[in-house]
């Protein structure tokens, strides 16, 4: 169902509350205006919104290598036909019905897993595994073109985001439920550091949920 209006003014919890709808465009043009223009008036609210559309732009490219699991799809059908009114479940067994499904799906819910923590990651099937391990924060974008830590420190696009570099060419991203995982994220002075995190990872996202961080020795390569 369609989300109602954006309350009036648009305050920081506000914004937060209906960041992920404006990112999908599932409010009005009017709601999507004044949004806009508070981020465009509020520091915090812009670098939220910016790290979002990085992971939401990062999640997308490695998605589009994954392959679907086996029955998801059926799966997907299933459960759309249980909360569908009952003289429209028939529709959902039409041509391409279960295709699409599976795009809401993929273009949906597991791009929130990242964003909103692993209970929505576990909606899709990712079951999480609790690990202790020595990282590196590093800017994914510069790291993978060779760049070393001192010219990733210096990189100042906001476009690139850290990520947690675990062996060659693997890179874990960052949910960011927990409050230093936007500092993480965003700092570009942290990048080359070596930390010990203590997180529930999610293999099919490549994504760490943090319980816990801390310098690890030495911390900076």
């Amino acid at each position: 169902m369609k989300p109602t209006r954006v309350a009036d003014p648009v305050d920081c919890r506000t914004f937060r509350d209906w960041v992920y709808h404006l990112q999908a465009d599932e409010i009005a043009e009017d709601d999507r205006r004044r949004l806009l223009l508070h981020a465009d008036a509020c520091r915090n609210c812009a670098g939220r919104l910016e790290v979002e559309e990085g992971l939401l732009r990062a999640l997308k490219h490695r998605l589009e290598r994954a392959e679907v699991p086996p029955g998801l799809e059926g799966s997907i059908r299933d459960a759309l036909a249980r909360e569908a009114p009952a003289g429209r479940r028939s529709g959902l067994r039409a041509p391409g019905a279960s295709a699409l499904a599976a795009a809401v799906l993929l273009g949906g819910l597991l791009v929130p897993a990242i964003l909103e923590g692993p209970g929505r990651a576990n909606a899709v099937g990712s079951d999480a595994l609790r690990v202790v391990k020595a990282t590196t924060i590093v800017d994914y974008d510069c790291d993978t073109a060779g760049r070393t830590p001192a010219e990733q420190r210096k990189c100042r696009n906001a476009r690139h985001l850290n990520a947690l570099k675990v062996g060659d060419a693997v890179y874990w991203n960052v949910n960011l439920d927990h409050p230093a995982a936007r500092d993480i994220v965003l700092n570009p002075d942290h990048r080359g550091r070596r930390v010990v995190v203590v997180a529930d990872f999610y293999p099919d996202l490549r994504t760490v949920h943090l319980i816990s961080v801390r310098p690890a020795v030495p911390d900076v390569l």
